[in-house]
Order: structure tokens, then sequence, then C-alpha cells
């Protein structure tokens, strides 16, 4: 989500590119943030699976200074994230370890998991529990039939 610069055009972009009207992103977010609170739902969970960038978990948590910038939560109600795969997982710690508050450091991966990936998962969990003084933590789903 990387500012544009004026003199390049949509038609001279490599595809595939991710394009989003940055103002109608952040709107829509804090709608749903604001919706939801009015609604009697004091607690979000945000999934990261369409647009998988820092700039976009800025803008949906509703940090101030979305650019990368740091600043506080805008609502209490966004306690942490979704994620569905290891990168997504690592960018979402990653932000946790800069901005060292939730709800980057409350990190759900949010599909069932397989032996395999155990080990990049600990890994990760040790990295955040060690930015964070313990106070991050990565959920697992496990299936049992």
């Amino acid at each position: 989500m990387a500012a544009m610069s004026t003199r390049q055009k949509l038609i001279d972009l490599s595809t595939p590119a991710f394009i989003v009207n940055r103002h109608a992103f952040r709107q829509n977010c804090e709608l749903v943030r604001t919706s939801a609170n009015a609604n009697g739902i004091h607690r979000l969970r945000l999934h990261v699976k369409t647009h998988k960038t820092r700039e976009g978990c800025l803008i949906q948590s509703g940090i101030r200074g979305d650019d990368g910038g740091g600043g506080v939560p805008a609502q209490a109600s966004v306690i942490g994230f979704v994620v569905s795969t290891l990168p997504e997982l690592s960018m979402v710690a990653d932000l946790a370890c800069h901005h060292q508050c939730r709800p980057f450091s409350d990190i759900l991966y949010g599909i069932p998991i397989c032996k395999s990936k155990l080990s990049a998962i600990y890994s990760l969990k040790m990295k955040l529990a060690s930015a964070t003084n313990n106070d991050g933590s990565i959920h697992i789903l496990i299936d049992n039939p």
C-alpha cells in the first residue's frame, strides 16, 4: 500500500498489483470498529488474509500514524489478529516487536495446524515473548475429530 507516484499510471503497473483506495479502506475499518462497539461487540480480532500488508494491519487496528510511525490505539476494541500463513504470522509478530502493543502481540493462527509448522511458530512465539516481555501470545487451532 505504498503511495504511488503521481507520474505512474495504473496501466503501467506490473500485474498482478494490489491497489487500494487508502481513504476508503481507512473509513471502512473505522466503520467496522465503530459499528461493532455500537452493537455491543467490544472485542475484535481482525484478519490480514486479503491485504497481507503491514500498512493494512496498522489501518485496521486504528493505530494512529498508520504510515508506520507508531502511535496509540484509537479504540480498545481491536484485541488481536488472525493469520493463515507463516509469512502473515511473521509480519504481525514483527509489528508487535516494533510497536510493543496490542493488538499486534495477540495472534491467532486461524487454520488447523500441521506438525511441520510447529517449529517455525515456536520460534516466532519466542521472538514475540522476548520483544514484549512475555506479554505476546500466538494461539493455534487444533482439529480433534
